[in-house]
């Protein structure tokens, strides 16, 4: 798992995630709602796994980013997110 403040950073840049899908749109391959949901049990129980779910190289929400313009910033946090487990 991770420590105290591992935990902490790791919700935080969840949470920076889950605002920019919120303000995305669905696109041909990607489900805005879904990686939503997705998020949210993550936050709610949070595991190498998941995250590594959530970042996944053309995953529903590495889709997202890359319709709506916000690649460069689901890469940064997605090697954040790897650089705390």
């Amino acid at each position: 798992m991770f420590s105290k403040n591992n935990t902490d950073e790791v919700l935080k840049l969840l949470e920076t995630m889950k605002k920019l899908v919120e303000k995305s749109e669905d696109s041909i391959f990607a489900d805005k709602d879904k990686a939503i949901q997705e998020i949210k049990v993550t936050i709610s129980n949070l595991t190498k796994e998941s995250i590594d779910w959530l970042t996944a190289p053309t995953g529903n929400i590495q889709e997202l980013s890359l319709e709506n313009g916000w690649s460069n910033e689901f890469i940064t946090l997605s090697t954040e997110l790897e650089g705390l487990m």
